[in-house]
C-alpha cells in the first residue's frame, strides 16, 4: 500500500512513484490515502483569511472644507513615507486613498501603498543639540575634496579623521599604521577658541555631499558633543553628526 505523508503527496500523482511502479509492473497495486482533518480545517481557515491577510485599503470619504490644510496633511504623510520626491515628479493627478492603517497613491500606471505609523512619531528634537555655540563655515567643494583626500589614509575599519580648528584655519588629519598620515589645511570662517574633534569620514562625506549650496555651516560645542551641519543656502535641512575618538 502507498500512503500520503505530511511532506510529500504520494500516489499516482507522484511522477517518481509512477515511474517506479511501471518499472515493476505494479500499476494495479491498490492505494490508500490518510486524511488529516486538523490540517484540512486549518488550510480552509487560512484560505478564508487571504483577502484580509495583507490589510486592505478601504478609503473613507471625507468632506474637505480647507484645501490648503488637506494638501499640507497629504504632503506631510508623503514625506514621512518617503514618497514626496516621487509624487513631485508626477505631472498627472494623484489619487489618494486613506484608511486607519494604510495609505495608497495612484498615478498613471503606478500604485504605491504603505502602512501608516502605528504610535507616536519619535521626538527627534531630543537628539538635536540646540546649545552649541561655536560656528564653522566652509566652502563645500573644498571641504569635500579635503575630506576625501585625507580619508584615503584612514583605516578601513574606523575611517576616522580629525578636525583641528583655530582662528580662521582648519586642519584635517588622518593616520594609519599601514599607510602613514595625511594632512590638508583650509582657510575657513571660524572665530572661536581652539577645538579638536573627530568624525567618521564616510558620514562626513555623506552629509556634505547632500548639501547643494556653495557653503556649509558646522555648529559645534566641544570634541565629545554632537555637531549640527547645515546648508547655508537652505536652512530647512538640518543634519546631526556624532563625533568619535581619534
Amino acid at each position: 500500500m502507498i500512503g500520503k505523508s505530511w511532506i510529500r503527496e504520494q500516489g499516482m500523482q507522484d511522477a517518481l512513484l509512477c515511474s517506479a511502479l511501471r518499472d515493476r509492473n505494479m500499476d494495479d497495486v491498490p492505494q490508500w490515502q490518510r486524511d488529516f482533518p486538523e490540517r484540512d480545517a486549518f488550510m480552509k481557515h487560512w484560505d478564508s483569511l487571504e483577502p484580509m491577510r495583507d490589510g486592505p485599503v478601504n478609503p473613507e470619504r471625507r468632506d474637505v472644507t480647507d484645501l490648503d490644510a488637506m494638501n499640507a496633511e497629504i504632503k506631510k504623510l508623503a514625506q514621512e513615507l518617503g514618497a514626496a520626491e516621487l509624487i513631485e515628479e508626477v505631472e498627472d493627478d494623484v489619487e489618494i486613498a486613506l484608511s486607519e492603517t494604510k495609505i495608497r497613491f495612484a498615478f498613471g500606471d503606478a500604485v504605491l501603498t504603505s502602512k501608516l505609523i502605528d504610535g507616536t512619531f519619535p521626538d527627534y528634537d531630543r537628539v538635536i543639540p540646540f546649545g552649541n555655540d561655536k560656528t564653522l563655515e566652509v566652502k563645500r567643494n573644498e571641504f569635500v575634496k579635503a575630506v576625501d583626500l585625507v580619508s584615503t589614509i584612514s583605516t578601513e575599519k574606523s575611517r576616522a579623521i580629525k578636525l583641528s580648528l583655530e582662528d580662521g584655519n582648519l586642519v584635517l588629519t588622518a593616520t594609519s599604521p599601514e599607510a602613514g598620515s595625511a594632512r590638508e589645511e583650509l582657510d575657513v570662517d571660524y572665530n572661536d577658541g581652539p577645538l579638536e574633534i573627530g568624525f567618521n569620514s564616510k558620514y562626513l562625506l555623506d552629509i556634505t555631499q547632500q548639501i547643494e549650496g556653495d557653503d556649509a555651516k558646522f555648529v559645534l560645542s566641544d570634541g565629545a558633543s554632537p555637531t549640527l551641519v547645515q546648508d547655508m543656502g537652505d536652512t530647512s535641512a538640518l543634519y546631526v553628526l556624532m563625533p568619535m575618538r581619534v
